[in-house]
């Protein structure tokens, strides 16, 4: 009787032990839009977390394409060409396919032929900006929305180093030797750096009274606007 009972005891010791030990499977969790189909995401539109090293669709996409691509008579709100309105994140999204790193976007801005976008007389996309588009792709083409919470990279503020990235994916889809709106061109160091001197540029930056907003598809961050005034401060340094 006693070993039965010993027994008892023994069983039910490695039943408490087992059931102890069990954990309830660990989900993935997610802060923004659910781009796998898993059904993951809090819907809510955006990405939010991100490194270094990710990509933000509201300071480095969205301005890339409205530039290149949602210009007036083309893919804008009002033109809404082959009824493309490519000024919202579901709409540039649905032109992509991150699992098989294709879609109509990244082709027809590779596209040397007529149905090159943006379209001639405008200049091509360059290897730096289809580098960044298949960069965000490759991350999940998620609608990661940067603020200056985020931190605010303003030391070593050159030309080269922070200037060029900041007017290539905001200003120079619109302002180019082919496209050159309102008789500016932003295609080169002089170029930037006579506009700003002139009072043009940080102007329209700022969207001053008086000035034409730039760029078209909202304002620069905090963050950006700082880089600009800091390399103005500092004599324009290459």
């Amino acid at each position: 009787m006693r070993k039965l009972a010993f027994l008892i005891l023994i069983v039910l010791a490695i039943a408490i032990q087992f059931n102890s030990c069990k954990h309830e499977p660990t989900q993935p969790i997610y802060n923004g839009t659910d781009t796998t189909g898993n059904g993951h995401g809090n819907n809510n539109g955006s990405e939010n977390n991100q490194t270094n090293d990710s990509i933000c669709f509201n300071t480095q996409i969205l301005p890339l394409i409205v530039n290149n691509c949602a210009t007036s008579g083309c893919h804008d709100a009002t033109s809404r060409v082959e009824g493309l309105n490519l000024t919202t994140y579901s709409a540039i999204r649905r032109m992509v396919n991150p699992t098989t790193m294709k879609g109509s976007l990244l082709s027809v801005a590779q596209s040397t032929g007529r149905n090159r976008m943006p379209p001639p007389p405008m200049a091509p996309m360059d290897t730096a900006a289809i580098n960044l588009i298949k960069k965000w792709m490759t991350q999940g083409a998620l609608n990661r929305i940067c603020t200056d919470a985020n931190g605010c990279d303003s030391s070593n503020v050159t030309y080269s180093s922070k200037i060029a990235s900041i007017v290539n994916t905001n200003c120079k889809g619109c302002h180019q030797a082919t496209n050159a709106g309102g008789g500016i061109s932003l295609t080169s160091y002089a170029e930037v750096k006579s506009s700003v001197q002139n009072g043009t540029f940080m102007c329209t930056v700022h969207q001053n009274a008086g000035c034409s907003p730039m760029p078209k598809g909202g304002k620069l961050t905090a963050c950006d606007i700082r880089k600009l005034e800091i390399w103005i401060a500092n004599g324009y340094p290459q």
